[in-house]
């Protein structure tokens, strides 16, 4: 058994000790009382007595550990591991950068009512009740879509918190909290999870399986990108693909960059300016494509940026922009380093080049 698979099971161990605290708590007194009895009575014996019950005690102690750990390691194997079937593909729609909107299952897509949302906070539950839903099966979902120039708050039935980017969606599977917790998005939010013993929260994203272990983390996937990021705030998550080829843990303040295109995965720190700054309407921009910026300008702004020359997609370069900062002046400041021109017909922006 190799020492990582070893360090995996441990660490399972250990997670599932944090997430049944009272059943140790009941144990922990009664393995006191005993161990106190077993000194007593070694302490009682000739030394060489004594030590022959020692060594044979380590030697069946490190054997339980050895069968508890493959005993465990084939229990858990398949346990909290969603068949990838089971994370919606949610398609895309023309108009999720025009309106909030929910789907149930097939249902009709509805426009949410802004009386739902209170302090830019849109509690679940109140959705359902106000838009029921057809009898609908665990694993098919009500996917809810926010426009660009957004940011939106969703409080889930188990209270845990999801911040949705403009320009994302999240799919939340009939069942959620009651039977499961799994989540599918396509976009970017900020997961502060609620802590339920009785089910592991897991998004999909990507291709990618997030699995959080009492945590606060966010979800960079969108699909225009060719990467996915995945920062970790405080707690741990556990992180790997579909097809489990790949299995990581992150720590708080620690990320993984996924590169989408040629399956290269790199763990380090993160920057919470850089990473989270979009919860607060601030984006710092750095080393990223003018391509990638005007598409988060789209999301940032709600206006539509038309790159008329693709080459000028690819270049690198470093902005600085928010939601209350105008998007002209953003241009400006983009026109001035990097010897491209930007301007507005009717109500789309286009930038070319200046060569």
């Amino acid at each position: 058994m190799k020492l990582s698979h070893v360090i995996d099971q441990l660490d399972k161990v250990s997670n599932y000790i944090d997430a049944h605290p009272q059943l140790f708590i009941l144990v922990i007194p009664f393995l006191v009382k005993h161990a106190i009895k077993g000194i007593k009575y070694l302490h009682a014996l000739p030394p060489m007595k004594r030590k022959k019950i020692l060594v044979r005690c380590a030697w069946s102690i490190v054997a339980f550990f050895i069968v508890a750990l493959g005993i465990y390691s084939y229990l858990t194997s398949t346990v909290g591991v969603i068949p990838p079937s089971q994370a919606v593909i949610i398609p895309n729609d023309s108009d999720y950068n025009k309106y909030l909107t929910y789907q149930p299952c097939e249902g009709t897509k509805t426009i949410i009512d802004t009386n739902l949302i209170r302090n830019n906070v849109l509690d679940v539950r109140n959705l359902y009740k106000m838009i029921p839903a057809q009898q609908c099966h665990d694993n098919e979902c009500g996917i809810i879509r926010v426009p660009y120039g957004r940011i939106l708050t969703l409080r889930l039935p188990d209270n845990s918190v999801v911040t949705l980017k403009g320009g994302s969606a999240l799919c939340i599977p009939f069942g959620y909290g009651v039977s499961h917790r799994n989540l599918t998005l396509a976009g970017e939010a900020y997961f502060d999870v609620a802590k339920d013993s009785r089910w592991p929260f897991h998004v999909y994203s990507e291709g990618k399986i997030v699995t959080a272990l009492g945590t606060a983390f966010n979800i960079r996937g969108f699909r225009d990108l060719s990467y996915m990021h995945i920062a970790v705030v405080s707690g741990r998550v556990q992180l790997e693909d579909a097809n489990r080829k790949h299995l990581i843990y992150l720590d708080h303040d620690n990320c993984a960059k996924i590169d989408l295109e040629n399956d290269s995965w790199w763990v380090g720190e993160f920057n919470n300016a850089i990473i989270l700054g979009w919860l607060e309407g601030k984006y710092i921009m750095q080393g990223r494509t003018i391509g990638e910026v005007c598409k988060e300008m789209e999301r940032c702004h709600g206006e539509e940026i038309v790159i008329d020359n693709p080459a000028i997609a690819k270049q690198t370069c470093w902005v600085i922009f928010s939601q209350d900062k105008p998007i002209k002046k953003t241009f400006a400041e983009l026109s001035e380093s990097n010897k491209i021109k930007c301007y507005k017909l009717g109500e789309v922006w286009h930038i070319t080049s200046t060569l």
